[in-house]
This record gives structure tokens, sequence and C-alpha cells, in this order.
């Protein structure tokens, strides 16, 4: 394990102190106070704080999109730029086409001329190939930011803030676009940051392991446990680094095992990879032990229940049906207790008035009616009768052949 000491508030956020500034005079900002330069010298700031406000910034540009947006090459506010850029790259082209023309092949001065002319054609197609794949990650990227299908573990401080606005703060320098962002850094157009998304497909596998061990519901044994922890490992391995970090910090199926402003967050820097990886399944596995130790529990309780062990409901015949028909033909329903085998968690009780109740008794001496006012003379309660005698009858089951005491 990783010395916590050493990286004690290597917390994941905010990133650094130009991140921070930015935060905390958009504050200033809403407050009426003056903008200052806090330097390093910048007070805790949750990581949550920070995200929200990026956030806040990325909704209200898409909010504010026309219908059918597209993400154009050149946006608005590069236009004039890049135009006038455009501009004088050409001329300058033109200058080294025509010295090629009055200069003699293969010289000094066509080669120079020639390099020239070739190396402003190149710095045109990197500008080009610059702007493509920065409409192609927009374009990406507000989809998937939309649809909320990022992961929390992908920093994307850096896209929220070149992403969120038109009016980008940039420079043209030997055919090279770089963005200027708010916080005072700096992104090349050649090397655009990358962000990934969650890991559902990892997810879902887990949600499913974890299904199959609460259906199981057995009590874990330390080959059980081992069974699990190579499952879940496999699992959290099949899409590298990023499926982790994204099993970590994604809500799946309760709340992220981890968090940028967790204690723990110091884990999810690269150099305490396998730290991570032990903590993530060892998470992941107590969370499905605790699943099916609970379903086990349940189970045993729905069968102390039916066993007679507080429950209401009969598990089985109380007599022979032979027994049974003989007793209501006689109508002393009453004296069927007597028979040899009669379950002593059941009594049918005399009304004294030619009707019958039966009740369950409960192991704290409670009892429970499982039918009411049952007259051997009216031929519609027989089959209350035999439901029951026949272990069928519950005083709250509804099923369609069980006894609703208030009917009878």
């Amino acid at each position: 394990m990783a010395n916590q000491t050493l990286i004690k508030g290597a917390y994941m956020g905010p990133q650094h102190a130009g991140l921070a500034n930015y935060y905390l005079n958009s504050q200033n900002d809403k407050l009426g106070r003056g903008r200052r330069n806090y330097g390093n010298n910048y007070p805790d700031i949750p990581y949550k704080h920070m995200q929200n406000f990026l956030n806040s910034k990325v909704d209200k540009y898409i909010d504010n999109l026309p219908a059918g947006y597209e993400v154009e090459k050149l946006p608005q506010g590069m236009r004039n730029g890049v135009t006038n850029w455009s501009k004088s790259m050409q001329i300058q082209a033109g200058n080294w086409a025509r010295n090629m023309k009055k200069t003699k092949p293969g010289s000094t001065a066509y080669i120079q001329a020639q390099a020239g002319f070739q190396n402003i054609k190149n710095q045109f197609k990197n500008i080009s190939s610059n702007l493509d794949q920065f409409k192609v990650l927009k374009t990406e990227f507000l989809k998937d930011y939309d649809s909320k299908t990022i992961s929390e573990g992908s920093d994307t401080d850096q896209l929220k803030m070149l992403f969120s606005s038109d009016n980008l703060r940039y420079s043209l320098l030997n055919g090279n676009v770089t963005f200027d962002t708010p916080d005072g850094g700096v992104i090349d157009g050649n090397n655009l940051p990358k962000y990934f998304n969650k890991n559902s497909d990892g997810a879902n596998k887990l949600i499913k392991l974890n299904e199959g061990a609460y259906k199981n519901g057995n009590q874990w044994d330390q080959p059980t446990e081992s069974h699990y922890k190579r499952s879940v490992l496999n699992i959290v391995r099949e899409q590298g680094r990023e499926g982790l970090l994204s099993l970590a910090t994604d809500q799946f199926l309760d709340e992220p095992i981890i968090n940028k402003d967790h204690p723990n967050s110091w884990l999810l820097k690269e150099e305490n990879h396998d730290d991570l990886e032990k903590y993530v399944v060892d998470q992941y596995v107590q969370g499905m032990k605790s699943a099916s130790e609970t379903a086990y529990q349940n189970k045993a309780k729905k069968a102390t229940t039916n066993s007679g062990g507080g429950g209401n409901i009969s598990s089985g015949p109380l007599v022979a049906v032979e027994t049974r028909d003989s007793f209501w033909e006689s109508g002393e329903l009453s004296m069927i207790t007597n028979e040899p085998g009669w379950p002593t968690d059941h009594e049918v009780i005399d009304n004294k008035d030619g009707t019958f109740d039966v009740v369950k008794i409960r192991k704290n001496g409670s009892s429970v009616p499982v039918g009411k006012n049952l007259d051997p003379t009216n031929a519609d309660h027989k089959r209350y009768w035999d439901n029951i005698i026949g272990g069928g009858t519950s005083s709250t089951a509804q099923s369609p052949s069980s006894i609703d005491p208030n009917q009878i």
C-alpha cells in the first residue's frame, strides 16, 4: 500500500492553482469583489464545487445552441483571426512562387523559395487538420456530455473550458493552433485532451454477478469468496485503466466507490493503480457477499415462518383426506383435534352455535384465525374446510382457493 503520509492532500481536485484562481475569481465577480491572484495560496476547494462550476458553463452553452446545430470547423470567434492569417500566408506563398519562376531550378535561391512555399502549404494543412480534430472532438464531447455517458474518472476540466464558448482565445504560430483556457492553461491543437466514457459493459456484468449472488443466497466459504474475487478481477481488467477508473468513480450499484473528494482519492493517481484495483475488487466482492448473506438470512426467516416459527401458514395437510371428510360429515369438527398426528399448532374451536373456528397457534401463545364460522350444514363451507385441513389456507393469503374469513 502506498504511503498515505507522503501523499497527504494529493486528492484529485482542484488540479492546479490556475483552476482554483479561475473558480475563486468567478465567485468574486458574482459577489462584486475585486479580482486577485491567489497563486498557490488558495483555500481548500471541494472538487465537487469545481465541477459544478465548469458543468454550469457547458450546460449553459448547450442550452443556448440552436436547433439542428452542428459544430463548426472554424468557430465564429476565430474567423477574423484565421482569415487574416490565411491572407498573410497566401501573400507569402505568392512571393515564394514568383521567386521560383525567376530563379533557375536547382539553384540555391530556387531551393530556398521552394522550401518556403512548401512550408506555407504544410502550415495550411496542419491548421486545417487541427480544426478538423477540434470539430470531431467537440461534437463527440458535447453529445456524450449531454447524454451523461462521460465517466467521472476522466479528467475533463480542460475540455469543459474549451467547449463551453465560441469566443476562444487562441494563437496561430508556425502552422499550429493553440488554445488559451481561462485558467491560464494552453491546449495544443495537435494534442487535444482525451476523455473516456463510463464502463457500462463492465458494470452490467458486475450487476449480474451481484444478482446471481443474491439469488444463490448462500453463506460464503473461502473457495466461494475466491471464486467471486477472480470473476470480479477479470471484469475489472477488461477495459484497462480507464475501465477501472470508471468502475471506481461512476455510480452503478449504489454510491460510487470513490469520488475525487473522497479520503481515498489518492488511489486514483496512476502510480497507485495496483492499490486502486485491489480496493475496487474488494469493495465489489464485499457487496456481493453481503447480498448473498442477506438473501440467505431472508430464506432462513421464510423457512422458519413456513414451518410454524411465528407465521400463520400451514406447511401441509393437517390430517388425511378421509379423516377430514368424516369429521365434516359428523358435524363435530372440533373433535378432529383428538386424531393421532393432529398438529399441536392448530385448534378447532366450537362456537356453541353450530359453527366452528380454525386457528393457528404461534410460539408466543397467540392465535391467528385461518377460518371463521364454518358451518358443517352449509355445503358451500365444505370447500373452506377442505382447503384449511389440506394445508392451503392462510388468514392473509388471497388465492382463488383461500378462505376470506370476512365472507364466511
